[in-house]
């Protein structure tokens, strides 16, 4: 039993998104019978249709990436900071680039 028209119109009615809707697998017979706002409402309204809760994006990762980057990681290759002799320095950068930014 194909369920796209339900689902459809729960999304409407709850105004959420199809993947937002959950469909109780256990009802699927009185569900499928559904064929307007109404009787989705109802439904709604029963248990049978619940509208999901919204999934946590977490912005943890980024706060440690952050502070991170303040304290200078995450910068790329920067052979200047390293303690190479200032010779070998000039000999790694230019064949890389056509100006040298010591």
């Amino acid at each position: 039993v194909s369920l796209k028209l339900q689902k459809r119109l729960a999304a409407s009615v709850l105004k959420c998104g199809e993947r937002k809707v959950w469909l109780d697998p256990n009802e699927i017979n009185e569900i499928s019978l559904a064929n307007s706002r109404r009787n989705i409402a109802r439904l709604h309204k029963d248990g049978l249709i619940i509208k999901k809760p919204v999934v946590v994006h977490s912005r943890a990762r980024v706060a440690l990436r952050n502070e991170a980057k303040r304290k200078g990681r995450h910068t790329g290759k920067l052979l200047v900071e390293k303690d190479f002799d200032e010779s070998l320095v000039i000999a790694d950068i230019v064949p890389e680039r056509d100006h040298v930014r010591l």
